[in-house]
């Protein structure tokens, strides 16, 4: 187990060159440390989370090699990574949990089928209709009455 408050190798084993090359093109110190706790992890495989696919089947199960028929730790593996990231110790507690599945009631839903689907399907085309047709109405009274006015001015005129 490593010691407390030691999370690096290379923490503070920077040489005093660097450091004053640090300095002298940033313009300020260096700062050692951080301010608040941060959580890193590096994976150096990138077909680590990758998922196996299959003609047959579709995806597969993260980790599962199929050649070998082996299942390996990487799901498990990936959710620790965002269990430390993260810094929830509560979500083992939430993956594990049972959830209930809450079912409809059969008989509501046979009464009151005709009644959502009219509300689903019908009242969106009823409210088309009725906003087209006062469209059309206002759209026809505003030009009959340009038309109207312009065909008597001609007639007078002559």
């Amino acid at each position: 187990s490593p010691a407390k408050g030691v999370n690096s190798v290379f923490k503070n084993r920077l040489h005093p060159n660097f450091l004053n090359v640090l300095r002298d093109s940033l313009k300020r110190e260096y700062k050692g440390n951080c301010d608040s706790p941060t959580s890193m992890i590096v994976v150096a495989d990138g077909d680590m989370f990758q998922n196996d696919f299959s003609q047959k089947t579709g995806p597969m199960e993260m980790g599962y090699w199929r050649f070998t028929e082996t299942r390996f730790a990487n799901k498990t593996f990936l959710l620790n990574c965002l269990e430390y990231m993260t810094d929830n110790s509560g979500l083992l507690a939430v993956r594990s949990k049972d959830s209930k599945l809450r079912l409809l009631d059969r008989n509501r839903i046979k009464r009151e089928e005709t009644k959502w689907q009219f509300v689903n399907i019908g009242l969106p085309i009823l409210i088309v209709l009725i906003f087209a047709s006062a469209y059309i109405f206002f759209r026809k009274r505003k030009y009959e009455k340009k038309l109207t006015g312009e065909g008597k001015r001609k007639q007078d005129n002559a």
